[in-house]
């Protein structure tokens, strides 16, 4: 069964790749907003090499991105 559905979504994928590809899907309908990201505090240490170890700070989770789209696959990121 979930080899039949990893199948099935990496079919979808493609098809999604290929319209983009043809401007027959615009990339702006492939966009997410995402209105409310949750925010959690980690440690420094966890994103880089900081001398403030211990240090916890604002930090959240980019959702799954098409990867496909390189550069453009976030459109923007702001408060």
């Amino acid at each position: 069964m979930d080899q039949i559905e990893d199948a099935v979504i990496n079919e979808r994928l493609l098809i999604i790749k290929e319209y983009s590809l043809k401007n027959i899907i615009p990339r702006k309908d492939l966009l997410l907003p995402v209105r409310c990201l949750e925010l959690d505090c980690s440690s420094v240490e966890r994103c880089c090499n900081d001398p403030n170890e211990g240090e916890r700070v604002k930090h959240f989770e980019i959702p799954q991105l098409i990867l496909d789209f390189g550069v453009d696959a976030i459109e923007y990121a702001g408060p």
